[in-house]
């Protein structure tokens, strides 16, 4: 899938947008130069970290959350899908959008949730839900949860839950629903799951969660090596944290997954850049591994020839395979 790059708003934020672009080529380019390429990156995702990094930055130094959002949609990347329709929905609990590609597999349907630590929805996030769409060739509705921090925990979940019942209302078969998310989206997702459980609701027939903060209350525990490969700072974990919850709300499992009780959930793909077994609890230990297939990224970058922008996942022939989760490629 192609794509196209935009500029946008006012302009003083499309120049330090163009600003931050150049200098994010200059830095990848002179750290590649001088230090030597990383053996588990190409220079394209050297120079996507560093230029999503430098543009939270500048966004987390604005005045409020408004600025900052409007800045970073001063840059952004949009789909040149002509055979994908996009179909805003506005319920009364609820808004979001259809992606649908003209292959569609009708009975199929994904329902997606955007990243952006639950105060921040880009833009650019339409070309990836579309690439999500085309990909799995399947009816794709992403949620346009309400936003923190002007809407607090449990909006978003009650977002999510009223978007899934309508789905189910609707004619959507839950052995035929994938439920996924990346970021703040595929925490969204677990605690989903965990609420479908407690309401005695039908579970999805798998969800995938890519990169999901799973305790808000864990020590600062990353490596240099783990943060340089990372575009979200630990300053940024806890102004978003600050902004969704209260402090004494942190170790509800909701919030919180590695504290849950995971058992009676849907089967699981977890996809993390780098995973801790010891920071579950006790209790939710033993029930999260035969529930989520864990695959670090940085497990995967030691492999000869990773490319860390494809990542393929192939359900078990009962489902027919009818998902190739391959995303992060057709961002190129």
């Amino acid at each position: 899938m192609s794509a196209a790059v935009h500029f946008s708003g006012p302009a003083r934020y499309q120049l330090r947008s163009a600003a931050a672009l150049c200098r994010s080529v200059v830095e990848s380019s002179a750290a590649r130069i001088f230090a030597g390429p990383r053996p588990h990156a190409n220079w394209f995702f050297d120079f996507g970290t560093r230029f999503l990094k430098n543009q939270l930055t500048i966004a987390f130094r604005m005045r409020d959350v408004q600025q900052a959002r409007r800045y970073l949609d001063s840059f952004f990347v949009s789909s040149r899908a002509p055979k994908l329709t996009v179909t805003p929905v506005a319920q009364p609990q609820f808004r979001g959008a259809w992606f649908v590609p003209e292959d569609a597999d009708s009975s199929i349907t994904t329902l997606y949730f955007h990243g952006g630590g639950y105060s921040f929805y880009p833009r650019s996030y339409a070309h990836l839900i579309s690439s999500v769409a085309q990909a799995a060739k399947s009816r794709t509705f992403a949620l346009d949860y309400r936003l923190s921090p002007e809407f607090r925990f449990p909006a978003q979940l009650e977002d999510a839950l009223h978007a899934y019942r309508w789905l189910l209302a609707t004619g959507t078969k839950p052995s035929n629903l994938v439920v996924t998310g990346d970021s703040a989206g595929a925490n969204l997702a677990l605690a989903l799951l965990q609420s479908l459980r407690d309401a005695n609701l039908p579970q999805p027939a798998l969800a995938i969660a890519l990169s999901p903060p799973t305790d808000f209350e864990i020590a600062r525990t990353t490596t240099p090596a783990e943060e340089s490969a990372d575009w979200i700072t630990w300053p940024m974990v806890s102004q978003w944290a600050d902004w969704f919850c209260d402090s004494s709300q942190r170790r509800n499992p909701l919030i919180s997954p590695a504290l849950a009780d995971l058992r009676g959930l849907a089967r699981t793909h977890l996809k993390t850049f780098y995973l801790r077994l010891g920071s579950l609890s006790r209790k939710s230990r033993p029930a999260f591994l035969p529930v989520c297939l864990c695959e670090p990224y940085l497990r995967q970058m030691e492999k000869p020839g990773f490319d860390p922008f494809k990542t393929v996942l192939e359900l078990p022939q009962w489902r027919r395979q009818w998902i190739l989760w391959r995303t992060a490629q057709r961002w190129q």
